[in-house]
């Protein structure tokens, strides 16, 4: 197997390469856009009612299924795979953390957030996928 170039793959590359792809088709097959009616924050439970929520109801959702796939993927014993799950797994557990500070900058800065929004545009983004989510949320309750 060749990558950029005239070079081959270690076998360690592979491995990890195959570790990964693995776990990525088993994260795929499991997380979902469902958002909970509730989130946690400061160690209590919410009710979600607003965009803001839903955004960090999504992400709290992410990590907690990818904390799920990580403890399985541990008791398989595959270095690799491990490894991968442990990546993904700080990586939604950073996301959720950067939700819980974009929505609380929203909601009690709004002013703030509109600068820091400038400079982060990503923020935006995730902004409106929250309040997409929040809209299904309410059509499903009114169901």
């Amino acid at each position: 197997m060749e990558s950029g170039g005239n070079k081959k793959e270690s076998l360690v590359v592979q491995k990890r390469r195959a570790a990964f792809q693995e776990v990525s088709q088993e994260m795929t097959e499991r997380l979902s856009s469902d958002v909970g009616a509730s989130f946690e924050a400061h160690g209590r439970e919410y009710e979600v009612t607003s965009a803001e929520d839903c955004m960090l109801a999504y992400a709290q959702n992410l990590r907690s299924e990818l904390a799920v796939l990580h403890d399985e993927v541990v008791a398989r014993d595959n270095y690799y795979e491990e490894k991968a799950t442990a990546k993904l797994l700080e990586l939604f557990t950073l996301y959720e953390r950067l939700m819980a500070l974009y929505a609380e900058l929203r909601t009690e800065y709004p002013s703030a957030s509109a600068t820091v929004e400038t400079h982060l545009p990503l923020l935006e983004a995730a902004y409106a996928h929250g309040a997409t989510l929040f809209d299904q949320h309410n059509q499903s309750k009114q169901s």
